[in-house]
């Protein structure tokens, strides 16, 4: 009996829940506001330790921001034909899919220069880095992989489901 007495304290135990958050009840906060050169963007991201890569379209270059709390510190890195995408690699490495050069250019943030290019073989658009491969979509119409030494891996072709809604 007493074993039984036992275990039924036991199963009294409250198990805490998580509460279901009302998205229409979020309260967003402005936190920085940095203030850009006029032009076209079209990537932006933050990198370890909280730079901030955007990818300045029609000037070929990437931009990079530096906020030491007192003020702003930017940067400007020449890098190929219409960058459009970036990925982050580590805290001084950034990918960037140039789509008019037809490739992907690595680029040290630290020392402003390319180290590496890649040649995709087609106009290259969204970029992505996992696992130490570099993904990037080319010609809207296959993935390609490479490795960070630039070495082809895969291609993955694909279709977009096209639904027209009259």
């Amino acid at each position: 009996m007493q074993v039984g007495a036992w275990w039924q304290k036991r199963a009294q135990i409250v198990v805490p829940t998580t509460a279901i958050r009302d998205i229409d009840k979020i309260q967003l906060k402005l936190e920085q506001k940095i203030q850009l050169k006029e032009g076209r963007y079209a990537g932006c991201i933050i990198v370890p330790g909280g730079r901030m890569v955007f990818a300045l379209f029609n000037k070929d270059q990437v931009s990079v921001h530096r906020n030491d709390g007192h003020s702003q510190h930017s940067t400007s890195i020449d890098v190929g034909r219409y960058p459009y995408d970036l990925a982050v690699i580590n805290y001084n490495t950034v990918a960037v899919s140039c789509r008019d050069s037809r490739s992907i250019n690595i680029v040290n943030i630290d020392k402003g220069v390319v180290s590496q290019n890649i040649d995709v073989g087609g106009r290259c658009h969204g970029l992505s880095y996992y696992n130490d491969k570099l993904y990037v979509l080319v010609q809207n119409k296959e993935i390609h992989s490479f490795n960070l030494d630039g070495k082809f891996v895969k291609k993955s072709r694909f279709t977009f489901l096209q639904k027209m809604v009259t």
